[in-house]
């Protein structure tokens, strides 16, 4: 029996929106509870040591790490190894899609996605702050330039 969720789906794909149809009515026709699956996958991934936080505040580092202390001391640490996906996360069927709208107000407006490899290993190279500096220069002859042409 193949997943019914895909952990890659889990892990990468929190920006979409999930609804009754997706969380519910689609796993049912397909003979998979959700809440059995997401338990599931708790149970075999999720660990504080695969986590990461960020906490930005004016507080003093003491009172920041109590708060953190406080708040995240919970979450059990099983001491899960990092999961690696093999291959590509989208295959050529879910790439090289042209769309064509009518814009429905005026605008200028060009957002152009592709999928990486995560960076979250290479966050001291800033791979993805690296790409995002190429393509947004706007000297003469850059890619910016030209499409703002």
């Amino acid at each position: 029996m193949e997943p019914a969720i895909d952990p890659l789906f889990l892990n990468c794909n929190f920006n979409i929106v999930w609804n009754w149809d997706t969380l519910d009515v689609r796993p049912k026709a397909k003979g998979v509870d959700t809440r059995q699956e997401l338990l599931k996958f708790y149970e075999d991934k999720y660990s504080a040591n695969l986590m990461q936080l960020v906490v930005y505040s004016k507080e003093s580092l003491d009172k920041i790490q109590c708060l953190v202390e406080d708040k995240f001391q919970e979450i059990r640490n099983s001491d899960r190894s990092r999961f690696q996906f093999p291959g590509q996360p989208c295959t050529s069927e879910h790439l090289e899609i042209l769309v064509r709208a009518v814009p429905i107000k005026q605008g200028h407006k060009l957002r152009i996605v592709w999928p990486i490899t995560p960076s979250i290993l290479h966050y001291k190279e800033g791979p993805c702050r690296y790409l995002g500096h190429l393509i947004g220069h706007e000297g003469e002859g850059s890619l910016f330039y030209v499409l703002k042409k």
